[in-house]
């Protein structure tokens, strides 16, 4: 019989769990609003950071206008979770 291994092993989630449950109840009870900002950030600002990277020092200057939003969405996020956590 094959021995399965699970990945990542248990006493790594069952601690991860339990410094959620008492450090970060946000993140442990995961909504739906902060579901959203995640994906956004993932589908969204990941890419445009990467090009970024490369446009500004370049000089891309139709970079600006999307920077501002991508700016604007972070600080907007970040307001939200701040204003959420205390």
């Amino acid at each position: 019989m094959q021995r399965v291994h699970r990945y990542p092993p248990k006493f790594l989630t069952d601690l991860y769990f339990k410094w959620a449950r008492s450090v970060d109840p946000l993140l442990y009870e995961n909504p739906m609003w902060w579901q959203s900002i995640e994906w956004v950030n993932l589908l969204f600002l990941m890419p445009f950071s990467v090009v970024a990277i490369i446009g500004f020092p370049l000089g891309w200057n139709w970079l600006r206008n999307w920077g501002i939003i991508s700016s604007a969405f972070t600080f907007y996020s970040l307001v939200v979770i701040i204003a959420e956590s205390l």
